[in-house]
């Protein structure tokens, strides 16, 4: 019985650090993508609710 539950604590482990890495790299593409677009939308005097309620209905 021992044994099954080190190998759950194992599997939950694993698949907690594999969550948390998700939800970072999820974070850091979603910074990147506002990030490179802020220039575009400041130039253009959009806020931010019409920039990208433009952008996602344009594709």
């Amino acid at each position: 019985m021992d044994n099954i539950t080190t190998v759950f604590w194992a599997l939950m482990t694993i698949s907690a650090i594999g969550v948390i890495a998700f939800v970072a790299t999820l974070a850091t593409w979603g910074t990147q993508f506002f990030a490179a677009n802020r220039p575009v939308r400041k130039e253009r005097r959009e806020s931010i609710p019409a920039y990208y309620g433009r952008l996602a209905t344009a594709h």
